[in-house]
């Protein structure tokens, strides 16, 4: 399939803290990511989440993810000024492709 020009707006990346050759508090990178939206139940609005791989976020602490029980996949909601969509981690990620 082809891809426009927007995809590229559609991609991200993660960073985490962590510490420079000083030990001074710094931003690093930890992986990229991509933007994907949901619809909401409110008619013309839409949840947006970054999905990246798990592992890049597994070796530090990054708040606010949530983790796939066995894949290496992990999910984050970004509100925009928007409330957030609630996920219980039990149920955030589809089984067999279906929610």
């Amino acid at each position: 399939m082809p891809l426009d020009d927007s995809y590229p707006q559609a991609v991200v990346f993660i960073l985490g803290p962590g510490t420079d050759e000083q030990g001074v508090e710094v931003r690093q990178p930890r992986g990229t990511g991509f933007i994907v939206s949901i619809p909401s139940e409110v008619p013309e609005q839409i949840y947006l989440y970054v999905v990246t791989a798990a592992h890049g976020l597994r070796s530090g602490e990054v708040p606010r993810w949530l983790f796939h029980p066995t894949e290496d996949v992990a999910v984050r909601g970004e509100g925009h000024g928007q409330k957030e969509r609630q996920e219980d981690p039990e149920t955030a990620f589809p089984r067999n492709g279906h929610r």
